[in-house]
């Protein structure tokens, strides 16, 4: 049984090889044409999340508080005054000073009769802070005389008084240059005379002055100090005769001054 057995399978394994030969000789005709119609659609999954985790890793959160502090803005303004001087308890400024300096004539023969000398002033100023201001002062003037007939101690002294207009050139600032221009009455006298005077020189004389000049005023606070120089054409003299003049004619007694005066403003 066991014999029959193994040739029946034996047989029927060289069938099927012999079946299997007789189809791969045979031409066999395979339809490959594959037709795909539509979209394809590929969807790739996303990849897992990777989750790391390592061993005594932990997270702090902390929390930080900053202080800003608050800039409060201040606006400053700034007005520049040009050395403008605080007002005034007058308003228009009136100001009070005394003051000195050196004058002298200019003509020869007078400076040839008497030295250059000093000469001061009183003066009340209304409308310093002004354009124009009105001048009220007194004027004083002394020289050495040098003549024949006089003594050597003798002195021409002059007194007098005069009005005149300032213009201020840059009025209300603390500092203002200034020009004025006014007229003054002038009362010359010979002093410390010995005796009898017998010289060519007048005892006394008056003469009418038309001052002009030019200065510069400066004012702190209340205090006030005046610079001015000037000139003094005069008129109406007969003090000295002129020198070598036949005719009788007098000197001219034009002067020229120079004074610094201080005083209170308000």
């Amino acid at each position: 049984m066991t014999k029959l057995n193994c040739s029946l399978f034996a047989s029927l394994t060289l069938g099927i090889m012999a079946t299997g030969t007789a189809f791969a000789d045979d031409d066999v005709d395979v339809d490959a044409e594959v037709t795909v119609e539509g979209e394809a659609k590929v969807v790739v999954p996303a990849p897992p999340p990777v989750v790391v985790t390592a061993p005594n890793v932990y997270v702090e959160t902390m929390t930080e508080s900053t202080v800003v502090p608050v800039r409060q803005e201040t606006t400053m303004t700034t007005t520049t005054r040009y050395g403008r001087r605080p007002s005034l308890m007058s308003g228009i400024g009136v100001a009070v000073t005394a003051g000195a300096g050196g004058s002298g004539f200019t003509n020869n023969t007078l400076r040839d009769t008497t030295e250059a000398g000093a000469n001061w002033d009183a003066r009340v100023t209304i409308g310093t802070m002004l354009p124009i201001a009105f001048e009220a002062s007194y004027i004083g003037s002394a020289q050495n005389l040098n003549t024949l007939g006089l003594n050597n101690d003798a002195l021409l002294v002059g007194n007098g008084a005069q009005g005149a207009l300032r213009v201020n050139v840059l009025p209300g600032r603390r500092l203002s240059p200034f020009v004025f221009g006014g007229a003054a009455w002038r009362h010359y006298q010979l002093a410390n005379v010995d005796g009898a005077n017998t010289s060519d020189v007048a005892t006394d004389d008056d003469v009418l002055e038309i001052p002009v000049g030019a200065g510069l005023g400066l004012t702190t606070g209340n205090f006030m100090l005046d610079l001015r120089g000037e000139y003094r054409a005069a008129f109406r003299e007969d003090l000295v005769p002129s020198a070598g003049d036949d005719n009788g004619a007098n000197a001219p007694m034009n002067r020229w001054g120079a004074t610094l005066s201080g005083g209170v403003a308000f």
